[in-house]
């Protein structure tokens, strides 16, 4: 007994599988842009306080975010997608150079309570794109 097996439109269906994933890897990275500028953009409205306005600094209180002085945090703060597709990364300000401050503010110190700015707004983009991937996901099965 001979069992005979083929599959027509292969190539046609593996084109459309190629075009498929070019249009997702580049749908990644636009959801991972608008995402981190959004988190870039949350960042920088809540360290931009009116507290330069004052003749005197205000300190911020534990767990707000950090009260601007010179505005060197705020001005440190970008969104950068690097890769695409599955290995697409989000970068949310190169902070070492211009405000190394930055991590004792938001995990703290033994002395001093963390004032997280960085990490809410992550968390809040990271929760809109995935809603996002669910969708573009849901576009391509069906």
């Amino acid at each position: 007994m001979d069992i005979d097996f083929s599959l027509e439109g292969a190539p046609e269906l593996d084109a459309k599988l190629s075009a498929a994933s070019a249009d997702i890897a580049a749908s990644v990275a636009q959801i991972l842009a608008e995402e981190g500028e959004k988190a870039a953009e949350e960042i920088r409205d809540a360290l931009s306080t009116d507290a330069r306005a004052a003749k005197t600094h205000i300190p911020s209180q534990p767990d707000e975010p950090p009260r601007s002085r010179s505005g060197n945090l705020a001005g440190a703060i970008s969104a950068e997608v690097s890769g695409g597709g599955a290995e697409a990364r989000l970068a949310l300000g190169d902070l070492s150079g211009a405000a190394p401050y930055a991590k004792y503010l938001e995990y703290g110190t033994s002395k001093m309570r963390a004032r997280p700015f960085l990490l809410p707004a992550f968390w809040s983009a990271a929760e809109r794109a995935a809603e996002k991937f669910k969708s573009l996901l849901g576009r391509f099965g069906q």
